[in-house]
């Protein structure tokens, strides 16, 4: 009887061991059930903003435009999105109506005129006077003419001599602009045309960012005390364009003596086409170079080093399946291969997760949507876009059961209104939809926000292998101002000529792993999956502050906290949290000088600051 009960003991356990082993065979690390940012995401947000008796502190801030320059009006637009991003209200108002607006309600005033001249004139006084009574004003574009009114402030700006316009091919910080950002370089020959004004500031600016390369040396963005007040002059062009959001940014944090605003805080890669048929092809540049078939190299050599470096510099992956690169948008048929079960295994027993790129390759849109020069076939209709999404998730849910698929990301950055709709419709755990910060055309271009059927869109920023001034610069204003970096990775770049730029994989590895390091040194960002990148984005959206300034602290009281929230403060002083109510660290840890990065716990916090 005794050996009998054994006997059932340990049939048992070996029937749970199994049970186990298969529900982590595939899932090891990632919960896909309960992940850190489902316990922060509680059904409903704590309201405090109305019972703290906190006493707000107005910022308000004016955008004055020209709205006979195109660019201004679209870069004026675009600084108020940016704005509302840190939180800050703001009101645009045409440069030819200042004279119609009560300057002194606001507690700053951002200036994207060119037109000093004809426009601005008389009124150029008005602000300079509003600065020197406790203003804080900003010039964001230099002016296309240095006559008149020019030569009737420009000592107010801190200019002792000016002389010609100038191109220049690329600038440097001074100080600490952006968070991480002293010391750093960025040229560009080819790309960066921006110009600037020739200038000498006196002893009284503070010069954080002048110009590099050709025509060095000339500063393009100072702060100088002006009465009570504050003037930043930037001293060029692009201010307001997307990829200059960061400098942006950083430039109203120079505005104020002290100022936090509320972050993502999230980083997360993104690996295109993986898993893929794509592996079962020759090349004879891996054969060559080492020893294997492309399959065996990315089996041996390529995802064991990705994996690697995830480990090693603390980063999430999100795969994103496909399962054909034929053209047909008529008929679904998929055909297995086995290392779409490997790599998609791999993935989640790695605690990183599977999201959804397409059936095939051919973007989801109509006739007519996407530029015919793209080669792509257009889809007959809603319905067959639906059809097809639908038999991606089922095939994936097959292989891969204890995944929940919630990110799409568009192939070739293409996505038509009816394909958005066709996604939402073919795949009902849909949380993410990650298309691109900034590009041409008709691609699928985002704002880090939640749309209104609730999926979050959450774009990537960079993308590549290599640690180029490009990507550096797109990486630093992304972590400036939304706390993010989001990044795009092409495994096939060693088999691509302008994306590999016949690299071996030694050196696109240490490119890339470079471009990991120099992220993590920006700031300590917390590494997430692309699904829990866009749960944070709704704690960010949803999030509501109030902020009281004193000279030697900074309070807060939120509405819709979900636990907790992430703010950079930057400031000249010595931040020091008052309680339990938030921990405080340097962003920049090495060269840092005035950025930190706020973890607030409770929906009332205080921040003291003390003199250095």
């Amino acid at each position: 009887m005794k050996y009998y009960n054994k006997f059932w003991v340990i049939f048992i356990l070996n029937i749970i061991c199994v049970l186990v082993v298969q529900l982590t065979r595939t899932d090891t690390k990632s919960s896909y059930a309960v992940t850190a940012m489902s316990k922060v995401v509680k059904e409903e947000g704590v309201n405090a903003i109305e019972s703290s008796g906190l006493v707000p502190t107005n910022n308000k801030t004016l955008i004055i435009y020209n709205d006979q320059s195109t660019p201004l009006v679209s870069q004026a637009s675009q600084l108020k999105d940016r704005l509302a991003n840190m939180k800050i209200e703001s009101q645009l108002v045409k440069d030819i109506d200042l004279y119609q607006v009560s300057i002194e309600q606001y507690k700053a005033i951002i200036i994207m005129s060119d037109d000093w001249e004809n426009t601005l004139g008389n009124q150029l006084y008005e602000l300079i006077r509003y600065a020197s009574n406790g203003g804080n004003l900003l010039f964001g574009v230099v002016p296309n003419s240095t006559e008149g009114f020019y030569k009737g402030i420009y000592r107010s700006l801190g200019i002792m001599t000016y002389g010609s316009y100038e191109t220049i091919e690329g600038f440097q910080f001074e100080k600490e602009l952006m968070t991480g950002s002293k010391g750093m370089s960025f040229i560009d020959q080819e790309d960066y045309d921006n110009i600037c004004l020739n200038v000498a500031v006196d002893d009284q600016c503070q010069v954080y960012m002048s110009s590099a390369g050709t025509n060095a040396n000339i500063p393009l963005l100072w702060s100088r005390a002006c009465g009570d007040g504050n003037i930043v002059v930037f001293n060029s062009t692009g201010l307001g364009g997307r990829y200059f959001a960061g400098i942006f940014a950083g430039a109203m944090t120079v505005l104020e003596d002290d100022l936090l605003y509320p972050i993502i805080n999230a980083k997360t890669i993104y690996i295109d086409d993986f898993p893929a048929p794509q592996f079962n092809i020759e090349s004879d540049v891996i054969k060559q170079n080492y020893s294997r078939t492309v399959k065996e190299f990315y089996r041996d050599i390529w995802w064991p080093d990705m994996q690697k470096a995830a480990s090693l510099y603390k980063y999430n992956y999100t795969g994103l399946f496909i399962t054909s690169y034929e053209n047909n948008v008529d008929e679904y048929h998929i055909s297995p291969a086995s290392n779409f079960e490997y790599y998609g295994n791999s993935l989640l027993k790695n605690g990183f997760e599977i999201g959804l790129h397409g059936y095939n390759h051919q973007p989801l849109a109509l006739k007519g949507y996407i530029p015919e020069k793209m080669g792509y076939k257009a889809w007959k209709s809603e319905d067959d876009m639906v059809k097809a999404i639908s038999v991606l998730n089922n095939y994936a849910k097959t292989l891969f059961p204890y995944a929940k698929l919630t990110v799409y990301v568009p192939p070739s950055n293409y996505l038509s209104p009816e394909g958005r709709e066709a996604v939402v419709k073919a795949v009902p755990d849909l949380s993410v939809i990650s298309g691109v910060y900034e590009a041409d055309e008709s691609e699928y271009v985002q704002d880090f926000t939640i749309a209104e059927d609730g999926i979050a869109e959450f774009p990537r920023l960079t993308s590549g292998m290599w640690n180029d001034v490009t990507t550096r610069l797109q990486y630093m204003c992304g972590i400036t101002m939304y706390g993010v970096f989001s990044h795009f990775i092409h495994p096939d770049d060693i088999l691509d000529e302008e994306r590999g730029k016949d690299a071996d994989w030694d050196t696109l590895y240490t490119n890339y792993t470079e471009l990991l390091k120099g992220v993590n040194n920006a700031a300590p960002l917390r590494s997430l999956k692309a699904s829990e990148a866009g749960e944070a984005l709704k704690v960010y959206h949803y999030l509501k502050v109030e902020l009281e300034y004193g000279d030697s602290y900074v309070k807060g009281a939120c509405d819709n906290f979900y636990g907790e929230a992430y703010f950079y403060l930057r400031t000249s002083k010595t931040p020091l949290a008052v309680d339990d109510s938030c921990v405080i660290e340097k962003a920049d840890k090495k060269n840092g000088e005035f950025f930190y990065v706020v973890t607030v716990k409770k929906p009332e916090f205080e921040i003291k600051l003390e003199d250095k």
